[in-house]
């Protein structure tokens, strides 16, 4: 059963929480008003959601428009070094008649020694597990037995499973994308852009350069076009 709870307390909470400036005794505050209420849980995904869109806003008006890349020249050298060797082998001189024979026979040569040429054998390599994505933060996390219990600050390889009973846990991929996901839930990371959501709750926060985010479900697949689902 949901408590009432102080919109005002539980904002000055969660913003505390963005800005890293959250003691002890008030992490305990936000654990109990968000364990005793879903609507101060709802409304603190939101709050986290707004906040992480609002800095990555900011860093791309930072970046600024990219610079017009400078002329080359190469391109106009090139064409002169062209026409200087055209005007040589056009000169009725026996060097150069002795250049314009040898030189094709000299490509032609070579060509042949590469096509001979034994390829190497490479030795076989173990290629190593791809890093797809990181715990950031948890919250009155309880998880399964099924595999090792996650830390804060862990990576999560392609493949890896996670079994959540219950609590919050925000992570970060590889592409930029933020998931927080609401227990129960069994989640799995298929690659560096897809997770696979058996069951529970799951928010995302992707950012434009990680646009095509897909969250894979048992009946439907979820694929981002640049919004917040």
């Amino acid at each position: 059963m949901s408590h009432p709870f102080d919109q005002k307390e539980l904002m000055d909470l969660v913003d505390a929480v963005c800005r890293d400036a959250l003691d002890h005794d008030s992490w305990i505050r936000l654990e109990e008003l968000l364990l005793a209420n879903r609507d101060a849980r709802a409304m603190y995904r939101r709050y986290v959601n707004s906040h992480i869109g609002l800095k990555q806003y900011l860093a791309t008006r930072e970046v600024g428009p990219p610079q017009k890349p400078a002329k080359s020249p190469v391109l106009g050298m090139l064409g002169t070094g062209v026409q200087r060797v055209v005007d040589f082998c056009w000169s009725a001189t026996p060097f150069s008649i002795l250049v314009a024979v040898g030189l094709p026979l000299v490509c032609v040569l070579l060509l042949v020694i590469q096509v001979r040429r034994p390829e190497p054998i490479q030795n076989a390599t173990v290629s190593a597990p791809v890093r797809v994505a990181r715990l950031n933060r948890t919250l009155d996390c309880e998880w399964t037995d099924e595999a090792p219990t996650p830390v804060v600050g862990e990576s999560f390889a392609t493949d890896r499973h996670i079994g959540l009973v219950r609590g919050l846990a925000e992570m970060t991929m590889a592409d930029g994308t933020t998931v927080i996901v609401e227990g129960p839930a069994t989640l799995r990371f298929r690659s560096p852009r897809e997770v696979s959501l058996k069951s529970g709750k799951l928010t995302a926060q992707v950012p434009k350069r990680a646009r095509g985010f897909t969250v894979m479900t048992p009946r439907v697949s979820v694929v981002d076009l640049g919004t917040e689902f």
